[in-house]
Formats: C-alpha cells, structure tokens, sequence
C-alpha cells in the first residue's frame, strides 16, 4: 500500500504528484519522517520491523473505529479499481 507523509498542507500523493515524493515501500516511510520532520500513520508493528534511532512510534489505542478510503470519484486507475474492489470484498466478509 503507498502511504504519504502527512504535512501541514497536502500529502505527496495527494499534491498530484503520484512520482515526486510518494513513498512505495513501507520500510522508508521511518526515514522520510526522520530526514523531514513530518508525521506519518503506520501499522503499529513498524516498530519491529522499521526501526529508526531518530522516530519514535507511539501507539494509538481507544474503541475500534471503521475507516474509510477517498477516492475522486472519477479516478479508474487499475490500483484504484483494485483498492474499491478490495473494500467491497472485506465488507461481504463481515
């Protein structure tokens, strides 16, 4: 999954640039937080297995919540396409 940094503005993905600063691999995302200063949201297990000496991960812990992913409703990227499907699969699971 590509996940973004957040920032006081926009995410990278988010600015339209899908290439310039979006991270691809979960193991950098500890780096880009330490090298610029912004936060981002990881799985809590990141902090076995990307460790960073200057990134503290601090865990989130209160009542369950459901999530929820924004897409512009035009946008049919394949990967787009396969993340709505994906969520409609895991929604019949329940």
């Amino acid at each position: 999954m590509t996940s973004g940094i957040a920032s006081g503005s926009q995410t990278p993905a988010a600015d339209g640039s899908h290439s310039r600063g979006a991270l691809r691999n979960p193991a950098a995302i500890p780096g880009a937080v330490a090298t610029t200063g912004r936060i981002a949201l990881h799985a809590e297990a990141a902090s076995r297995f990307y460790p960073h000496p200057d990134v503290r991960f601090i865990p989130l812990d209160g009542p369950p919540v459901q999530i929820a992913v924004a897409t512009r409703a035009t946008d049919d990227r394949h990967a787009i396409t396969a993340v709505r499907h994906a969520t409609w699969l895991l929604g019949r699971v329940r």
